[in-house]
């Protein structure tokens, strides 16, 4: 036979386990806001000067805090930014970059393309050492 002095601790034990099960429920964390509960997408296309589709071209807006790439068919979309004033700027190899400042509304599409101007890649040459009239 048990008496109650054996019970005791074990139901004392099962309430505070059931009592912080609950607590733990209670103080459940809140969920978290989203960063930027007005946001809009910004979308576009990068073209040539033949207004040919520009693929892979870099889309940088705010100097790197949100970039993509063009796709194949030269188009670009940027989803989930605040409102408020921003920097765009497109490069593409071979071209002379773009950019722009943009009001962005809280919410919504914005458009802006952009046709870049061809410009060649100007590479650094090392100077030629070796003993004058030796080539190669």
């Amino acid at each position: 036979m048990v008496n109650n002095l054996d019970i005791a601790p074990v139901i004392s034990l099962r309430g505070l386990v059931a009592l912080a099960a609950l607590l733990i429920a209670g103080l459940s964390i809140p969920e978290q806001a989203p960063a930027h509960p007005l946001a809009a997408v910004l979308t576009g296309l990068v073209l040539d000067p033949d207004s040919l589709p520009l693929a892979d071209a870099v889309i940088d807006l705010d100097g790197g805090q949100l970039i993509t790439r063009s796709t194949p068919s030269g188009h670009y979309s940027i989803a989930a930014i605040p409102a408020g004033r921003h920097r765009l700027v497109v490069r593409e190899i071979g071209f002379a970059p773009d950019s722009v400042e943009l009001q962005i509304p809280g919410q919504g599409r914005v458009s802006r393309s952009f046709m870049l101007t061809p410009r060649p890649l100007e590479l650094d040459v090392p100077p030629a050492t070796g003993p004058p009239g030796q080539t190669r």
